[in-house]
């Protein structure tokens, strides 16, 4: 009997799309409008608009990878189990198919969210040192005035999305998502530090490191006029305070000694940058919906994008995607020496620093100089255009999927198919 020669890639994505982050974007739409486009997969994204669930189990069962991004819990639990029971058949076409194989994504190393993210409501485990908590357990933080104020209690403390913070639920989801690393076909993380760090510490075998990708298209441009002043932006959320800190005085710095900059802030609003940035030179700019996101980002018109980080457990292991998007409208990046920002060409294709001094003089460079500047925005978007293009970065993907697949399919080599008497089965 034939097997098909079309792959197939579904991915449940309802719980993520709907809030309509970047997160399932970059982590599942992306690469697979790459295997769609480049590779003629068959491709199947279920957020849920499709109708009653039973349109969506046929695409499942039939397809060759399931792929869940950070999902957990009973569903996911649930189809693994089914997909183990499965056993290779004809389809309604009488073409020989397996049962899928299992792919899970991280971005992020969850046992290690900082208490100052956003998610640490529901995923929090571990105290700003990155001990673990015990239930019971609660964080506080020195005040600048002296004492200490408690931002997270255990089953008092509440979330941004108002779930209770509880020690004992966020040690058994953690601990969930681990054994489901375990349980699945193959993984699949942004850095290859995320990889070696599942396979050292939970036994996972099969790995692969796909770094967030773009798709240049995505990307409007707008035809800006050339302005006097220099835009420095940056943008995220309220957990990058510690990123922050040690930059303060840094900033305030460079704000008084360059009138001509403006500095906006897209994301979360820290009062302290009204504090330490005349307000003539600070433009605050609240979240958009994610769809609105790129075009908006376009708009900003920014010479220079900020990439500050804490040298921290959590942020060893994030990706690059801020240099990334900013390469993409040709800003030129300033990051902070750590993680995957090491990707970075110093002086080429952005710049780097790995002290408050550094931040001033390599900032300082980039304000005076409008020829660095665009060198740095050119090759910052040729650097990320070569390595991080998806129609490049997903065929190493793709590879992995089908030696999973192969993998998959060995496991039933004693399976016979047998086709007579009326009926078509396999056999053992």
């Amino acid at each position: 009997m034939k097997e098909s020669s079309v792959f197939g890639v579904y991915s449940p994505v309802k719980d993520h799309a709907k809030w309509g982050n970047a997160c399932t974007y970059y982590r599942v739409e992306v690469p697979l409008r790459a295997m769609r486009d480049e590779m003629e997969a068959a491709i199947f994204i279920d957020d849920g608009q499709w109708g009653p669930e039973e349109i969506s189990i046929p695409f499942m069962v039939s397809s060759d990878i399931i792929l869940w991004y950070g999902s957990s819990g009973d569903g996911p639990e649930h189809v693994i189990k089914e997909m183990a029971r499965m056993k290779p058949g004809p389809n309604n076409e009488g073409e020989l198919r397996y049962p899928p194989s299992t792919i899970y994504d991280l971005d992020d190393n969850l046992e290690y969210v900082h208490p100052f993210n956003i998610t640490y409501g529901h995923y929090g485990i571990r105290n700003i040192d990155g001990t673990r908590l015990k239930p019971g357990d609660s964080i506080s933080v020195e005040l600048p005035s002296g004492g200490e104020m408690p931002i997270w209690v255990d089953k008092q403390s509440r979330g941004a999305r108002n779930e209770l913070f509880d020690i004992e639920r966020n040690i058994s989801l953690v601990k969930q998502i681990h054994e489901m690393s375990q349980k699945v076909d193959g993984c699949t993380f942004t850095t290859q530090k995320l990889c070696d760090w599942y396979r050292d510490n939970y036994g996972v075998k099969h790995t692969y490191a796909y770094p967030n990708s773009v798709i240049p298209e995505d990307y409007p441009h707008a035809d800006f006029m050339p302005h006097d002043e220099i835009r420095i932006l940056w943008q995220g959320g309220s957990s990058h305070a510690p990123d922050w800190a040690p930059l303060r005085e840094a900033i305030a710095t460079v704000a008084k000694k360059y009138p001509q900059t403006k500095w906006i802030f897209w994301g979360a609003r820290d009062n302290w940058a009204e504090g330490d940035i005349p307000d003539e030179q600070r433009i605050c700019k609240p979240w958009v919906q994610y769809k609105a996101y790129k075009p908006f980002r376009a708009l900003l018109n920014a010479d220079i994008n900020l990439c500050p980080l804490a040298d921290n457990e959590f942020n060893q292991y994030k990706s690059a995607i801020k240099w990334y998007e900013g390469a993409m409208y040709n800003e030129a990046t300033l990051a902070a020496n750590v993680g995957e920002f090491k990707e970075i060409a110093d002086g080429e294709s952005g710049m780097l620093y790995d002290n408050p001094d550094e931040f001033v003089e390599k900032l300082s460079a980039l304000i005076e100089n409008v020829e660095l500047r665009k060198k740095i925005g050119e090759g910052g978007n040729k650097w990320v255009l070569d390595n991080r293009h998806y129609r490049k970065t997903a065929h190493g993907l793709m590879d992995f999927y089908k030696e999973i697949r192969e993998r998959k399919k060995a496991q039933y080599k004693d399976l016979v198919e047998v086709v007579g008497n009326g009926r078509d089965s396999i056999v053992s």
